[in-house]
Order: C-alpha cells, then sequence, then structure tokens
C-alpha cells in the first residue's frame, strides 16, 4: 500500500460513516460514570474556521448526537468574541451540543501549576462572559 492509499481526506460523508458507527455509545463527557468502559466522546477542538464548527453542529444534531465543541479565547484565526462567531456559538448550543473551553497557555510557564489554573479560570470566564452560560469542561 502506497503512502496516498494509506490517507483518506476528511468529508462530512465519511464523518456521517463513522458517527452513525459509533452513534449507540455516543455520550456526553456529564454522562460518564466511573467505571464505564464502553463509550465514545465526541468532541470538536474549533482552531481555525468558525463556519466549519456549525457545519459540524448542524451534522451532529441531524444524526440525533450530541458532541462539544472547544473554543479558543485566545486565537489568531477567529476571534469569537465577534458578533458573527457569537451568533454561531448561540446557534451551536441552540442545537443542544455543549461548548468548553480549549485552553490556550503558549504565553505562560505551563509547569507552574498556579499560572495555569489562574489562566484557565481567566480564560473560562472570557468565554462564560461571550455565551452567558458556565462553562463546565475545557481540552488542554
Amino acid at each position: 500500500m502506497n503512502e496516498s492509499e494509506k490517507y483518506t481526506p476528511f468529508s462530512y460523508v465519511e464523518y456521517r460513516k463513522i458517527v452513525e458507527l459509533f452513534k449507540p455509545i455516543i455520550k456526553d463527557f456529564s454522562e460518564i460514570n466511573h467505571g464505564d468502559d464502553n463509550y465514545c466522546l465526541l468532541r470538536h477542538d474549533v482552531e481555525f474556521l468558525m463556519d466549519r464548527a456549525i457545519r459540524m453542529a448542524e451534522i451532529d444534531n441531524e444524526m440525533g448526537v450530541q458532541s462539544s465543541f472547544f473554543i479558543q479565547v485566545m486565537n489568531s484565526a477567529y476571534n469569537p468574541l465577534s458578533i458573527e462567531n457569537k451568533n454561531i456559538l448561540k446557534k451551536i448550543l441552540d442545537f443542544g451540543h455543549n461548548i468548553g473551553l480549549h485552553l490556550y497557555l503558549s504565553h505562560i510557564d505551563e509547569q507552574n501549576p498556579e499560572l495555569v489554573i489562574n489562566e484557565l479560570n481567566s480564560q473560562a470566564s472570557i468565554l462564560e462572559i461571550c455565551l452567558e452560560k458556565k462553562i463546565d469542561r475545557f481540552s488542554y
């Protein structure tokens, strides 16, 4: 098998197939209990484009699954506080999905727990103000 045969480019069609395959065991973070060993967490880290995030949210909604979208408040590619992006985030919430913080730490000493906790709280507060909603999850 050559290198190009190993890699299948992302497509929404392929994504739908993956979701359909795992749909019976997809759970939200809040539904996981200690000892659970058969579940799939569906999460989307929004790195570059909010347009892609809303499309994924629409697909997840169409397929009847709940997912989590992790948003950066310190990002050079998008501003979650812009009116357009705030509206996208609210649509994602309206679909019944969750939004969490995608924690960005490159500007601090990541080995210092106190700085990390302060930064987590600071960035989460910004996102909470933006969404007018408590943030209960984050990714790093």
